[in-house]
């Protein structure tokens, strides 16, 4: 096994293993570190099943349903479907890509957000569908003291439901909303493995900054976000036909890039549940929290 690093603050490729082989835990140990201090992980050229890859998946920890049913697999429900061709149990092609095209971090709309997401690419078009990730750690410590201290203060507002009419999507049903009630989570957050403090807040998910006018939380939110995403602190991943990347939500925001929807792209995803950081805004609604793992 080589690890090799991709890029300066996050990203590495691992060489030299077979995921769809049995892997003894001594071995699989220098995995979990490695993803801890990379964040992000690469493994190519592998020839994966649904359950090859969840079985894998799944040596990080717990598995993570998710609210939006509709888009999981029918023969393997905890792989979440991303296709842009008929491929799904409805007949429809997956518009969970229209809101991967903005950043965020998974889960992070719920109590307890996704500790690590994986993809695999089963087929990938020859140019786009890039995805990027954001390290969060390296942007908040590059930041002014006095900011850093004074983030640290804040908490803010994440919705499924905003992330929703954010991309044109329908609303949630009255059961979704019931599973996943707006959750209130702190704007910095601690990367336990490292002890570092990363940026906790997406444009996709976050709605508002608590104790702030909504003008004033905006304009907040939009000056880091575009802080965040700065080319110094991202990683590109070009996607071929075989990839297998698993990354670390605690410290990363990520996000699909377009491409030609004409070419063929379909990937599987297999979600890491994390441990509870946020708390219901509504704590009534929160009492009927319903995510339970698949």
């Amino acid at each position: 096994m080589q690890v090799e690093k991709l890029f300066t603050h996050i990203g590495a490729q691992v060489r030299g293993v077979d995921l769809a082989a049995p892997l003894a835990a001594d071995a699989f140990e220098p995995l979990r570190t490695a993803l801890e201090s990379h964040g992000v992980l690469v493994f190519r050229d592998q020839r994966l099943d649904k359950r090859q890859m969840v079985d894998f998946t799944r040596r990080f920890g717990p598995l993570e349903g998710h609210v939006l049913s509709q888009w999981l697999s029918q023969d393997t429900p905890e792989v979440m479907v991303l296709s842009n061709f008929a491929y799904t149990k409805n007949g429809e092609p997956s518009d969970a890509e229209k809101s991967a095209r903005f950043w965020h971090s998974d889960l992070s709309f719920m109590p307890r957000p996704a500790l690590a997401t994986a993809l695999y690419a089963v087929e990938a078009p020859a140019d786009g569908g890039d995805t990027e990730f954001a390290d969060m750690c390296a942007a908040f410590e590059a930041l002014p003291s006095e900011r850093q201290t004074a983030l640290r203060g804040l908490s803010a507002v994440h919705d499924l439901d905003y992330c929703q009419h954010h991309v044109d999507q329908p609303p949630l049903t009255d059961a979704q909303r019931d599973a996943a009630p707006p959750v209130v989570h702190g704007m910095v957050r601690r990367h336990r493995p490292s002890g570092r403090d990363a940026l906790y807040a997406s444009p996709l998910h976050t709605s508002r900054v608590l104790g702030m006018e909504e003008a004033e939380g905006r304009a907040l939110l939009d000056e880091l976000f575009a802080w965040a995403t700065r080319r110094e602190f991202i990683y590109s991943h070009r996607w071929q036909a075989g990839d297998y990347i698993i990354w670390d939500n605690r410290r990363l925001l990520h996000r699909g890039t377009p491409y030609d929807t004409r070419q063929r792209r379909l990937l599987w995803r297999a979600t890491v549940s994390g441990e509870t950081v946020g708390t219901p805004l509504n704590p009534v609604a929160g009492a009927a929290h319903a995510h339970a793992p698949a």
